[in-house]
């Protein structure tokens, strides 16, 4: 009898300890699954992807206590409780919960026209140009004017149409040093160098890919500056861009170890990456124009 109760209590030890084992490993057997719904203005491709899913497999789907997935949808709309990563091009930016109301409503993964604008103009200063010609005018332009004013450069956006001088004329006599410029660029470059301008020209596109200007260059662009909101891509790195907000996206998770997007999204406004308004502290970029290609000059700060 002594036998066969030595046996009962080390089997219900056994039990006892694999039970335990069990408890201890459940929350890694069965962690709850966070979804990060992933948007794009067109249409997802594998290409597009890539970044984020290669942050999501570098963390081995898992975050904190959680598992988390990406979902890749199209046309989606934020359900209330749920934050969401948009892409539209080359710019990405994170909506926040509607419940509770997110401050700020949206944080962008890129810096906005006017911020660049703000940029651009500190480089004009840095390089002392005093004179500037605004051919155009939007957000970046508004930016530019505004930092290039109050760090003493002149700017310039009107000609004199009423005494019969064309556009190019009108640009010449207001002899500047840099000529920011409308669209379309080229024949407006050639027409001003045509006539003796030999002062610098700079460009602007929110939405500007230099991975597209590969190769020779028309020679009508050669000395043109060109703002971005983006550096270079790092070499090797596919849509690297999505591997860094899916990599801040995740990081926050893991900080607050939590599955409530509003709590989330908080903690992914408060990277130092965004400004509290949600605005980008990334740097723009300032690129140029040469016979063989784009040539990155530096980040504009």
């Amino acid at each position: 009898m002594g036998r066969a109760g030595g046996w009962i209590l080390g089997l219900a030890v056994i039990v006892g300890m694999a039970a335990a084992g069990f408890l201890g490993l459940r929350p890694i057997l069965f962690r709850k699954t966070v979804t990060i719904h992933f948007n794009d203005a067109i249409q997802w491709t594998p290409e597009k992807e890539a970044g984020v899913r290669m942050a999501f497999e570098e963390k081995g789907f898992r975050a904190g206590s959680f598992r988390v997935v990406p979902a890749f949808v199209n046309q989606f709309r934020n359900q209330g409780n749920q934050l969401l990563i948009e892409r539209s091009g080359l710019q990405w930016g994170v909506v926040g919960p509607d419940d509770p109301p997110s401050n700020p409503k949206v944080l962008y993964f890129f810096p906005h026209d006017r911020i660049v604008g703000n940029q651009a103009a500190r480089w004009a200063r840095r390089s002392g140009i005093r004179r500037v010609f605004l051919l155009r005018f939007g957000e970046f332009e508004a930016g530019f004017e505004e930092e290039a004013t109050a760090a003493g450069i002149q700017c310039r956006s009107d000609f004199p149409k009423s005494q019969g001088h064309s556009l190019v004329e009108g640009v010449l006599a207001a002899d500047p040093e840099l000529i920011i410029l409308g669209r379309p660029v080229r024949p407006i470059v050639d027409a001003l160098r045509r006539s003796g301008y030999s002062g610098k020209f700079l460009a602007y596109d929110d939405d500007f890919d230099p991975s597209h200007y590969s190769g020779r260059q028309p020679a009508e662009l050669e000395g043109l500056f060109c703002t971005a909101s983006f550096t270079p891509a790092p070499a090797g790195r596919t849509e690297f861009r999505g591997h860094g907000i899916a990599s801040l996206v995740l990081e926050a998770i893991e900080r607050t170890n939590t599955d409530d997007h509003a709590s989330i999204y908080r903690a992914l406004a408060s990277s130092p990456e965004f400004a509290a308004d949600g605005t980008s502290t990334f740097p723009g970029a300032l690129y140029v124009f040469r016979k063989d290609g784009l040539e990155f000059v530096e980040p504009l700060k």
